[in-house]
């Protein structure tokens, strides 16, 4: 081999290192951010008390700072007399933010379709996550897609970014 040959795979090597080096950084730190984020919705979900409506979503009104991500809770309770076969659906009110829950298999706008007992209940993590756009409010909105008995399905979360 000549020179120029060994020369060219050592960069290319060195290259290959410094982008897996980077990338790997860069999910580690996603990772990170969205724990926290997990946790808060977590919380939010203990600290509810008697759930009587069909969706319940906390808290309500968030601030939260560009490119940063806050968890929030919601809760599914099927107040009909027979069992509810739904599905949720999460809409960002504009393009610069996410609105994702966390299903199998990781982050998702609508979640599995599930088939819920009188009287049951699901809890959910909905991800809220600012993609660097401007300084604004704007929401995520939430549904409850199935028959749901004429109850009101369709909730939303008032989202400052500061």
């Amino acid at each position: 081999m000549s020179m120029n040959t060994i020369i060219v795979i050592v960069i290319g090597v060195v290259l290959l290192s410094l982008g897996l080096v980077f990338v790997r950084s860069i999910f580690s730190g996603v990772s990170e951010i969205s724990q926290g984020a997990f946790e808060e919705a977590q919380s939010a979900l203990g600290g509810l008390g008697q759930i009587d409506s069909l969706l319940t979503i906390s808290p309500l009104n968030i601030k939260i700072s560009q490119s940063a991500d806050k968890g929030i809770g919601v809760v599914v309770f099927n107040t009909l007399e027979t069992p509810l076969k739904y599905h949720l659906e999460a809409t960002p009110g504009d393009k610069d933010l996410n609105c994702v829950f966390s299903v199998k298999g990781g982050m998702n706008a609508k979640t599995d379709e599930k088939t819920l007992a009188s009287g049951g209940k699901n809890e959910y993590i909905l991800l809220v996550k600012e993609n660097g756009g401007s300084l604004r409010t704007t929401s995520c909105y939430i549904e409850v897609i199935g028959d749901t008995g004429g109850e009101e399905n369709t909730g939303s979360v008032i989202v400052r970014v500061e």
